[in-house]
């Protein structure tokens, strides 16, 4: 018998296979000068040989075979798809077209088999684990967690153990290598089937562009077009197969819906768990009939380039869209702002100066003036002849004005407010007159309906219609009919550990979609990252995360980026590549009410959404602090957790009575932290109110009217549990569930010791003044006016002086700014040069000398406010020596400051330039005075 792995016999056949492998059944072969003679054996032992003749023509002869090597730690692929059978053997053999391959295999029966294959169908390809010891270690600490689980519990552990090999193309191998993520190239036609706006094409692009990208989609920011925008351009694309997991079923549910609004239904295979399997197997029928009429009635493609164009004139529309939408957020900014001002100096005298000049001209002037005399007052400088000149024609004549008396500075900035606005609600007008005049709706809808048909063309030519074949539970696991398909089922709905065992063993998606990424836990991540080669990370670090717990006896993480109980997906990729990590914040709202959605814009997206929603014909006020009698009502449970009744009592007796008119039970949910709260509330609130729930549990969910409450009293349980109340995940997840209306029933004293929570009813309290419980005295920072102030005083104050007084000044303005960047200071900022007058509230009592102080334009170096509720917390000055320290009669005015500031009870840090540590002591003062602000907020 001739041995298979030294000769190569190949046979002529028909035309669609011209080579057929005769080797394993020849015993013997005779190469004559016009022929070959073939002994072949029979199936059965008792029959005898038989031979064969053929002319040369119709024989090839391959010797010597070469065997190929497969070394440990390595896959076996044969037209990409895995082979894992005992005793598997390739040898290599030069055939008359080129290299052939011969790989052997034993089956179940112990017998020995073989199948004929071209040599670049035979890949070897090594586990990513043993050519990158960070990527052993990373895959050694997740196996330990998962062993130390119970398999009976949880499923992740069944699911772990089918990870025995990681594909060096996969996702997970560049994740654990933290290989860098290159660019590569990308379909240069953008289709949108579903509402898009800038930053949505954006995220599109970079998930087209890079192996791995992530997609920030805050409340309300249409995360879920911009996942079906992305299906809609790998299938057009033809980029390959695509799936969408998430932790849950659930999760991606709002995928599954959208595609079967558009009628893309039949092109949704939803995996997942046993029971979603079986039901998608049982509807094949329905999705064969609705594909034959999809392919009946789909449309023509529109030509590429027409689509192109268009999404150019759409995008620059959209830019002139987005700047009407962030000009209209800006001007209720500087329209609220303005009240607060004229709130401020209400019983001031007025100082007329609408006959001035410069008040005619922009806003510009009116800060230029405002700061260079502030500079100069600050230096004890008089202008001469030339400077008065200049003054003269840069800014008009000023009779009889005074630059040193507040009173003139109040009314220049209050000008300044109305000039500004009256500029900003100019603009908007212009946007508006301009997308008027370009039919600008019109166009997007037309692009919108241009790619719905590439889209449905798309589809068409890709499934097969009347012939689509019938699949089976076993198609999951046949790599060749798996193909077929995912090309008739382009997108895959599952699971995170599901994924695994709903495809075949060794398969790579081109593209993975991965959503509610701040849920997913690494465990659950990885299986979803072993599958294929490209991935999109979509979520929100601002909202809810998983709770991982590591087990017991389980080693340390190999690097804090892996670390299963801190992190998320989405944290632990944005931790392992930083800056370089290829990431969208979808900006663009269209949910809430502008300022619902304002207070979580303020306290967790650093100000980057623009809201395109309006208040006008919304219920007013949006957002309401509702506070219970004092006491304190909160108990514990011995079971564990927490419950307030008098918080229940009010929102029966206070809250619902006065709910917006056209508001009903399915319109309002009922929010606390605690299930305790919630297994109360239900037995008292289910009549009036549709939705009662954990916080966590309405994550993803929307309702008109959300009233939450916060349980805790000011008792030492109390504070206990603030940690987990005042969690700014929690806060943003349940603020951000309110579309028109939110309500906060908390204690009397409103939680003073938290952060988040005390943020969110200073912003109401700034928001709405009119309709606050218990007004406030203290005065806010005018942010606007101060950011628009500073920017024309920082360079002014570079040319107008250059001692060392000012180079100190400037290197506590960067060291605060390092110190206020970290994340534990997110919610503050630092103004410079802010005058003492508006630091000050309306009627409060000052001595004569004090008041005179005032009346000047006198100013504290550094400001540091809260950013959610223009709260002013510290106040930092910065004492040059021969300014301050070897200067009496500064010394003098220095003293009258410090009375000032301890009379209204803003905390002062004073820095000499002749002393050290100011890092530490900035930080320290930052902790003092967030105490003192507690400390105001019980009195």
């Amino acid at each position: 018998m001739i041995d298979p792995r030294n000769v190569l016999v190949l046979i002529r056949g028909n035309p669609h296979s011209p080579w057929r492998d005769e080797t394993r059944s020849i015993e013997s072969f005779e190469d004559g000068p016009s022929r070959i003679a073939i002994t072949f054996a029979t199936k059965y032992q008792a029959k005898p040989s038989k031979t064969y003749y053929f002319g040369r023509s119709r024989v090839a002869v391959c010797t010597p075979g070469r065997a190929v090597p497969i070394p440990p730690q390595h896959l076996l692929y044969v037209g990409g798809a895995p082979r894992q059978e005992a005793g598997l053997e390739v040898v290599q053999f030069n055939g008359p077209e080129g290299a052939l391959c011969k790989v052997f295999w034993t089956d179940r029966a112990g017998v020995e088999r073989s199948d004929l294959c071209g040599a670049e169908e035979v890949e070897i390809v090594p586990d990513a684990t043993a050519c990158s010891p960070r990527s052993a270690a990373v895959l050694q600490y997740f196996r330990e967690i998962v062993e130390a689980k119970d398999a009976d519990e949880d499923p992740i552990v069944s699911a772990y153990r089918t990870l025995d090999f990681v594909h060096p193309e996969s996702a997970l191998a560049r994740y654990m290598a933290a290989s860098p993520l290159e660019p590569h190239e990308a379909p240069a036609v953008r289709v949108v089937p579903f509402r898009s706006n800038l930053s949505q094409q954006k995220a599109i692009d970079q998930a087209l562009t890079y192996s791995t990208s992530i997609i920030e989609g805050p409340p309300g920011t249409g995360k879920t077009e911009t996942i079906l925008n992305l299906i809609a351009n790998i299938v057009v694309g033809d980029l390959g197969s695509v799936a969408v997991v998430s932790l849950s079923n659930t999760a991606v549910d709002n995928v599954r819906e959208k595609l079967h609004e558009y009628g893309f239904g039949h092109i949704v295979a939803q995996l997942g768990n046993k029971n979603k399997r079986e039901a998608f197997f049982a509807e094949q029928a329905a999705h064969h009939e609705a594909a034959a009429e999809f392919v009946q009635q789909a449309p023509a493609a529109p030509a590429p380039a027409y689509i192109a164009e268009l999404g150019r004139r759409v995008q620059r529309l959209q830019a002139a869209e987005r700047e009407r939408a962030e000009t209209r957020a800006l001007l209720a900014e500087y329209e609220l702002e303005q009240e607060h001002f004229e709130r401020h100096r209400d019983h001031e005298a007025s100082i007329d100066v609408d006959r001035l000049p410069s008040l005619r001209r922009p806003t510009s002037r009116i800060l230029e003036f405002l700061a260079e005399t502030a500079i100069e007052s600050e230096l004890d400088r008089r202008p001469g002849l030339l400077t008065k000149i200049r003054k003269l024609f840069k800014y008009g004549r000023m009779p009889d004005i005074d630059p040193d008396d507040v009173e003139v500075v109040l009314a220049f900035q209050s000008s300044y407010y109305q000039r500004r606005i009256a500029e900003l609600r100019l603009r908007v007008a212009e946007l508006d007159q301009e997308l008027a005049g370009t039919h600008f709706d019109d166009l997007v809808e037309e692009r919108q309906q241009r790619s719905l048909e590439a889209f449905a063309a798309s589809v068409a030519s890709r499934i097969a219609g009347d012939n689509r074949p019938v699949y089976t539970p076993d198609t999951l696991a046949n790599p060749k009919s798996f193909r077929a398909f995912v090309r008739d089922y382009p997108v895959v709905l599952s699971t995170c550990h599901s994924i695994r065992r709903n495809i075949p063993a060794g398969y790579l998606f081109d593209y993975l979609i991965i959503d509610e990424a701040s849920q997913v836990d690494l465990l659950n991540a990885s299986l979803a990252m072993s599958v294929c080669r490209n991935l999109v990370i979509v979520g929100d670090r601002n909202q809810l995360a998983q709770i991982s717990k590591v087990p017991e006896g389980t080693g340390p993480a190999p690097a804090p980026e892996y670390d299963y109980g801190e992190q998320s997906l989405l944290s632990s990729v944005r931790l392992l590549y930083g800056d370089d990590a290829p990431s969208t914040l979808l900006r663009e709202h269209y949910r809430c009410h502008p300022t619902i959605i304002g207070f979580c814009n303020r306290a967790f997206y650093d100000g980057e959404l623009i809201p395109y929603t309006s208040a006008d014909g919304r219920v007013a006020p949006a957002m309401r602090v509702q506070p219970t009698v004092r006491g304190n009502h909160m108990r514990q449970h011995r079971g564990g957790g927490k419950s307030n009744q008098r918080e229940l009592d009010v929102v029966l007796q206070e809250v619902l009575p006065v709910a917006p008119s056209g508001v009903g039970p399915d319109d309002i949910a009922f929010a606390a932290p605690y299930r305790q709260q919630i297994t109360k509330a239900k037995t008292q609130l289910s009549d009036q109110i549709d939705t009662v729930d954990t916080v966590h549990r309405l994550q993803g969910r929307q309702k008109p009217m959300v009233v939450l409450t916060t349980v805790l009293s000011e008792t030492w349980q109390g504070e206990r549990g603030l940690r987990f109340v005042d969690d700014p995940r929690l806060i943003n997840v349940a603020v951000s569930r309110a579309i028109d209306t939110f309500v906060l029933v908390t204690n009397f004293e409103r939680l003073p010791k938290s952060q988040y929570v005390r943020d969110l009813i200073g912003y109401i309290e700034y928001q709405y003044p009119d309709e606050i419980i218990e007004p406030s005295n203290v005065v806010s920072v005018f942010d606007l006016l101060y950011r628009d102030y500073e920017e024309r005083l920082a360079p002014l104050a570079a040319r107008l002086d250059s001692t060392a007084q000012y180079r100190s000044e400037e290197s506590i303005r960067v060291l605060l700014g390092d110190i206020l960047d970290k994340p534990q200071y997110g919610h503050l900022r630092a103004k410079s040069q802010i005058f003492l007058k508006n630091l000050v509230p309306p009627d409060t009592v000052l001595t004569d000398e004090q008041a005179a102080f005032v009346r000047r334009t006198s100013s504290v170096d550094f400001v540091v406010y809260n950013v959610v509720t223009k709260l002013p917390l510290l106040v930092i000055e910065v004492d040059g020596f021969a300014w301050h320290e070897n200067n009496p009669a500064q010394l003098r005015r220095d003293a009258l400051k410090d009375s000032i500031l301890e009379h209204i009870r803003l905390p002062l840090l004073r820095l000499r330039t002749t002393e050290s540590g100011e890092e530490a002591r900035i930080r320290d003062a930052l902790a003092t005075a967030e105490s003192v602000y507690a400390g105001k907020l019980r009195d």
